[in-house]
């Protein structure tokens, strides 16, 4: 991964405006959901919360991007790995895990999702 230049407080702003306010509003809930783990590292229900947020958000942007003809293989499978990952997280996260999180989504937006489908959703 790049060099991520990870905001604090880790919070969306307009520099991660993909078009579409639906994603908008989904990636919202991602650093909302993220930050919250973060910052209560040994709550399960929180992390079970983001880990539906994360699923049910790959899903929702894959079926627009397929219908655009916009989702490849790359893209999914970046998906499916951090899927992976989330999955097998337990409280309490670690350090490491909040910033690998937060530094995935930064990165994961900006070099993935606003080239790939910013503005054509």
């Amino acid at each position: 991964m790049d060099a991520v230049d990870v905001p604090n407080p880790f919070a969306w702003s307009a520099k991660f405006d993909v078009g579409n306010a639906k994603m908008n509003d989904e990636h919202k809930g991602l650093f909302a959901g993220i930050d919250d783990c973060c910052k209560n590292p040994g709550d399960g229900g929180k992390l079970d919360a983001l880990k539906g947020k994360v699923a049910a958000h790959f899903a929702s942007e894959e079926a627009a991007m397929t219908g655009k003809g916009l989702l490849d293989g790359g893209h999914k499978g970046t998906h499916d790995e951090f899927l992976t990952t989330a999955g097998g997280l337990a409280c309490p996260l670690s350090a490491d895990t909040g910033t690998f999180m937060k530094k995935w989504l930064v990165h994961h937006i900006l070099s993935s999702d606003i080239p790939t489908y910013g503005g054509k959703l």
